[in-house]
């Protein structure tokens, strides 16, 4: 996920702000409680009738994913795996002021290219937003060290960016950062190993607001900046609050998005955000 948070030039230098900002978004932004609700409806098919389970929240940055999943009584072992300790100091005092001691998860530091994990040792892998951050190289590694991890029958659920809906030429200056196809997905998975089950884009109807609103500014044939995104700033957060009227109408048309993609498991054809999930 490409992301701005108004109203913080010092987020770039300071990544303790930058995390603390980030947790408080977290718990309220109509963004993310439209992702943990998608997050958790599928949860809710994935391991149903499940039992002391281990799981792997790849790239779990400040620690939400892991609360929910630490919460589950169909988890009996819950890592975190994070390669910025600033993002791991703030986990590891959410976890120990929300959860109990026996449910606090093991958090280790490393990178998603070589898990610090042992082979075939994890029932299920959660990797949100860590994909599209990586070098375009190393993408391909990260869903066979997933596939080495996972048990036989395990699960994986992976966000990422998508592209944008309406075509237009993309800067070659951060081309790291562009958004992935899923057809560059599936294809990865297969060659891990991994069976594809499910996908869905998500947040369609505000990316389709980010991209109509961009086309109008910059015109059809103007090229986005180096952050890919055609609105050229990716997901804008506003760190002051979310009490605006958009924001309000934004959590109700989150509402409706939730139960589409998640408690009904249609997919949806457009969107800023893409699941999946794939089984080994």
């Amino acid at each position: 996920m490409s992301m701005t948070i108004l109203g913080s030039a010092r987020l770039e230098t300071d990544p303790h702000l930058y995390f603390r900002i980030l947790v408080h978004l977290e718990q309220g932004h109509w963004w993310w409680r439209l992702m943990a609700a998608i997050e958790t409806a599928w949860l809710d098919r994935i391991l149903i009738g499940r039992r002391n389970g281990v799981a792997l929240d790849l790239g779990c940055g400040a620690g939400a994913t892991l609360e929910r999943l630490a919460r589950r009584s169909e988890l009996q072992r819950v890592i975190g795996v994070e390669p910025v300790a600033e993002a791991l100091i703030h986990a590891h005092f959410r976890q120990s002021a929300s959860i109990s001691k026996n449910r606090i998860p093991y958090l280790v530091r490393g990178a998603g290219e070589r898990l610090p994990v042992a082979s075939q040792s994890v029932d299920f892998v959660m990797c949100l937003d860590v994909i599209q951050h990586l070098p375009i190289a190393s993408r391909p590694a990260l869903l066979l060290e997933i596939s080495r991890v996972l048990r036989p029958g395990g699960h994986l659920v992976l966000r990422s960016n998508a592209p944008p809906l309406f075509r237009c030429r993309v800067s070659s200056v951060a081309r790291e950062e562009q958004p992935i196809h899923p057809r560059e997905l599936f294809k990865w998975c297969a060659n891990a190993g991994l069976r594809v089950r499910r996908s869905s884009r998500a947040n369609a109807v505000g990316s389709l607001y980010e991209e109509l609103r961009a086309l109008l500014k910059r015109g059809w044939r103007r090229s986005p900046t180096a952050s890919g995104h055609p609105a050229g700033r990716g997901l804008v957060l506003d760190s002051n609050g979310d009490r605006t009227r958009s924001s309000r109408l934004a959590h109700a048309i989150a509402a409706w998005e939730t139960a589409w993609v998640g408690r009904w498991g249609l997919p949806l054809p457009v969107g800023h955000s893409f699941w999946l999930h794939a089984e080994v």
